[in-house]
C-alpha cells in the first residue's frame, strides 16, 4: 500500500471523527446555549483566576478574531467579565463570572457523556479501519 494513500486515508478519517464529535458537542450543549467552541472558550477562563486573552490563543488553538468574538459573545451573555489586573492596571483579564462558573459545572458533565461515548467507540473504530484498510490494499486494480 502507498504510504501517502494510507497517511491520506488516516488523516481523512481523524478529520471525519473530529467533526462528527463537533456535531456531538454542539448537540449536546445546544440547550445550554453553547456550542463545542463556546464551551472550550468558557472553559479555558472558567479554570482559575483572570487570565489574558492572549494565553487562551495558543492553548485552544484558535485564531485572535474568532476567539475574540466568542468572548465578546460570552460577556454580553454575561458568562465571562473583564478585569483590571491587580498588578498591573493596564493589563485587563477575563474570568467566568458566577453563572458562567455554574454552566460550566452543568455543562462539564454532558461533555464529558459524549467523551466517553467517542472513547469507547475507538477501540472498536480502530480495529474496523484497520480491516478495511486491510482489504483496499489487497484489492488489485483492473
Amino acid at each position: 500500500m502507498d504510504e501517502t494513500c494510507a497517511s491520506a486515508r488516516i488523516k481523512t478519517a481523524i478529520d471525519l471523527l473530529s467533526a462528527s464529535m463537533r456535531a456531538q458537542y454542539d448537540a449536546a450543549l445546544a440547550p445550554f446555549g453553547l456550542t463545542e467552541r463556546r464551551y472550550v472558550v468558557l472553559e479555558f477562563f472558567a479554570e482559575g483566576g483572570g487570565k489574558k486573552q492572549s494565553s487562551a490563543q495558543s492553548i485552544i488553538g484558535m485564531d485572535r478574531s474568532t476567539l475574540c468574538e466568542i468572548v465578546n459573545r460570552l460577556i454580553s451573555d454575561g458568562l465571562l467579565e473583564r478585569r483590571v489586573s491587580t498588578e498591573d492596571r493596564r493589563v485587563r483579564l477575563i474570568a467566568a463570572t458566577k453563572s458562567g462558573r455554574k454552566l460550566f459545572d452543568e455543562c462539564r458533565v454532558v461533555v464529558s457523556d459524549v467523551d466517553w461515548a467517542y472513547a469507547s467507540a475507538l477501540p472498536e473504530f480502530g480495529a474496523t479501519y484497520i480491516k478495511h484498510s486491510r482489504f483496499l490494499s489487497e484489492v488489485k486494480a483492473p
